[in-house]
């Protein structure tokens, strides 16, 4: 592995089909980059809809991705994984 690669581990070495696996970091990032999912929702009234009596609108959710925490449980001695050197907000 160069240092472009991150070292697999018991937990992170993939099982089933590992032939596909890779753990160059470009690779590893964009898997992460693309965990976020968001689903959108479009609601289209009809002219007739805004005759009724009842509040139209929409709520705004905005995520915010802050800084890793260590769980307050973490046993001793366990450091953030090499994954996480590379974190980046923003």
């Amino acid at each position: 592995m160069s240092e472009d690669s991150y070292q697999p581990t018991p937990r992170t070495r993939l099982k089933r089909n590992p032939s596909r696996a890779a753990y160059d970091r470009e690779t590893v990032h964009a898997i992460i980059d693309a965990g976020l999912i968001c689903h959108v929702g479009y609601v289209i009234d009809e002219e007739e809809d805004y005759d009724w009596d009842v509040w139209a609108g929409v709520v705004p959710i905005r995520a915010h991705i802050g800084e890793p925490l260590d769980d307050p449980r973490l046993k001793p001695g366990i450091s953030r994984p090499d994954y996480l050197a590379g974190f980046r907000l923003g």
